[in-house]
């Protein structure tokens, strides 16, 4: 994956042989033209506005959608992995930390940021987030079970809202390992219609 971005990083420091760690790329983040220009072009940012935010109901599906966007930038090995010794990197690590607190923190609906309103790290913070929201999956899939049967079909707006948060319920049972039965999304859609919608 490396050597086809055109970077060549220096194995022989990384614990992985098969992936460098943050420390050995943290040059390459700053210098390759990649990841110089990625977290503040206008396509990055519409990817990171895309997301939806963190409204304390939709923790499995916003779990993954920062995983990948944090992924894009390097940033998600500053989340999850230790902070480097050596002086430079360890320089380098406390912008892009405070950089990805920034992301995370605009990314959660103000209800719910006073979790995260007295901390200044991205690490400190997804810590906070997991303990407070990452719950048993028997209870999530009880909270999910009863978005899914009371979801009700608003008339004045566009039926794509309606199927996009009916399919949204099922992706995040699906992610916990509950994945609604063959036919049950479908049926849901259908039944689950405004009366105005039932000739189609």
């Amino acid at each position: 994956m490396w050597t086809g971005l055109g970077l060549r990083p220096n194995l022989s420091k990384a614990k992985d042989q098969t992936r460098p760690d943050l420390q050995t790329l943290i040059p390459i983040f700053i210098l390759h033209p990649l990841f110089a220009m990625s977290s503040t072009t206008p396509g990055f940012i519409t990817l990171l506005s895309s997301i939806t935010k963190f409204n304390g109901q939709n923790w499995t599906t916003f779990k993954k959608d920062v995983e990948v966007y944090f992924a894009i930038d390097g940033y998600w090995d500053v989340i999850m992995k230790t902070k480097p010794m050596e002086a430079t990197a360890a320089a380098i690590w406390d912008k892009m930390d405070w950089k990805a607190y920034s992301f995370l923190y605009f990314l959660i609906k103000s209800v719910h940021q006073s979790i995260n309103i007295e901390l200044n790290s991205s690490t400190a913070a997804w810590k906070a987030l997991k303990a407070e929201y990452e719950k048993d999956s028997y209870a999530a899939c009880l909270s999910l079970r009863q978005q899914f049967y009371n979801i009700c079909h608003d008339p004045s707006q566009s039926v794509s809202i309606f199927i996009d948060e009916v399919q949204s319920i099922s992706c995040q049972l699906t992610a916990i390992s509950r994945l609604p039965g063959k036919d049950e999304v479908e049926d849901l859609i259908l039944l689950c219609l405004d009366s105005s919608f039932k000739a189609i």
